[in-house]
């Protein structure tokens, strides 16, 4: 590859296409509900977004490098995969707390929405007093979030979005989450005492043009995630891309399922016309892939039972 060859790629592949058409990240991270409410929680995204479109023109210097020179720019490269690491840790934070609090208004919510409305309203002012009380300086409490649990207890709608969006995000955060514990506790996912494999250890990916980690899942199974790869995730989680995501009572009946893979299962979906498909389902809640369902995406409101047929012995 010459060097006229190499500046002509870099200019037709600086960003992936797909990328380029969805929303900033800090737009993204602001639409999910629960999240824009909140001034801090938005302070943290706008941080996120600076640093990612720094990011994004450090990566594509490197790639850029990496052509003319035709081999890794390691003073440049090492710089971008510093700041990729603390990116990742930092979104990680972000959407871990997003997703706690989402889990216990939405709880909060169901467990008194159905009560009698004297009740009802006892619940709710309760609850807004303990979230105050549980501020590190009350007469200064948030109000957007003792609001958030008020609204889930009197708005199925709300509860129903929010409910929504963390299932929608579940998959894009279990990554996220992955890389996390590669990098920062130098452990492989949900196996607390055990080792990880070169952690730390980044390589450029051509395809998502950054930096990226070869990531241990436990059993031999190593997945490579891209920094880039986790961002166009994270901004199509405010897109209406199709998300097939199970009912929660299926999402249930899930949960006593073995595993075949990390956070992935082998199940028997059953349809609402009796027909069965096997199906890959990952975290009980999106369906990954039906091989033998036909071109046209399965539509989870038909699935109303699911089971597991354990693998037959070895021929």
């Amino acid at each position: 590859m010459n060097s006229e060859d190499s500046e002509n790629d870099v200019e037709v592949a600086d960003f992936d296409e797909t990328d380029k058409e969805l929303v900033s990240l800090m737009d993204a991270l602001q639409s999910l509900p629960l999240l824009a409410a909140n001034l801090y929680l938005r302070m943290q995204a706008f941080n996120l977004d600076i640093v990612d479109q720094l990011l994004r023109e450090m990566e594509g210097q490197m790639l850029s490098e990496y052509y003319k020179q035709e081999g890794t720019p390691v003073a440049t490269a090492t710089v971008v995969s510093a700041l990729s690491q603390l990116w990742v840790f930092g979104l990680y934070e972000l959407l871990r707390t997003w997703r706690q609090r989402a889990r216990e208004v939405i709880r909060f919510g169901k467990a008194v929405a159905e009560l009698p409305a004297q009740d009802r309203e006892r619940r709710i002012s309760e609850q807004k007093e303990t979230v105050r009380l549980a501020s590190a300086d009350p007469d200064r409490a948030d109000p957007a979030h003792s609001r958030a649990f008020e609204d889930a207890a009197r708005d199925k709608g709300f509860r129903d979005a929010l409910q929504l969006a963390l299932d929608r995000s579940e998959l894009p955060f279990r990554k996220l989450e992955s890389v996390r514990v590669h990098l920062a506790k130098h452990e492989i996912p949900n196996a607390k005492g055990s080792y990880g494999m070169d952690p730390g250890y980044s390589r450029i990916d051509e395809i998502s043009q950054s930096i990226c980690w070869q990531v241990p899942l436990g059993n031999m199974e190593v997945e490579i995630i891209s920094r880039g790869s986790l961002a166009t995730a994270c901004r199509k989680l405010a897109t209406d891309e199709f998300v097939p995501i199970l009912a929660e009572d299926i999402q249930k009946k899930l949960e006593k399922v073995p595993e075949q893979s990390y956070g992935v299962k082998r199940v028997i979906l059953v349809l609402d016309d009796r027909s069965e498909y096997e199906a890959f389902v990952a975290w009980n809640k999106q369906v990954l892939a039906v091989p033998r369902f036909g071109p046209s995406p399965l539509d989870p409101d038909r699935v109303i039972d699911v089971r597991f047929e354990p693998a037959g012995p070895a021929a």
